[in-house]
């Protein structure tokens, strides 16, 4: 089990990151701004992460998929005041 919690945070992406230096092949809308975020996964094995997140005084809307660096990403969900998401993450190398 991992987990993670941040204060005051403000994301922003729309579009798509393709880096083919780094293997970055990557589309998704990420905007929001939050007081309270937390992220709660588990891991199987080495390589695959499972989990969700969530967020207090918060408004937000993600979803994204793709590769990162060597990972495998997907995640999405939307907060207004109160809310989360699901999220996955493989990695590969």
């Amino acid at each position: 089990m991992k987990g993670v919690v941040d204060i005051a945070t403000v994301t922003f992406l729309f579009g798509a990151i393709i880096n083919t230096d780094e293997t970055t092949y990557y589309v998704g809308i990420d905007w929001g701004v939050a007081v309270v975020t937390g992220r709660a996964g588990v891991t199987i094995g080495d390589s695959i992460e499972i989990g969700v997140w969530g967020e207090a005084l918060a408004i937000k809307a993600a979803v994204g998929i793709g590769f990162y660096k060597g990972e495998f990403q997907f995640y999405y969900g939307t907060s207004v005041l109160f809310g989360g998401g699901i999220y996955v993450r493989i990695v590969f190398w």
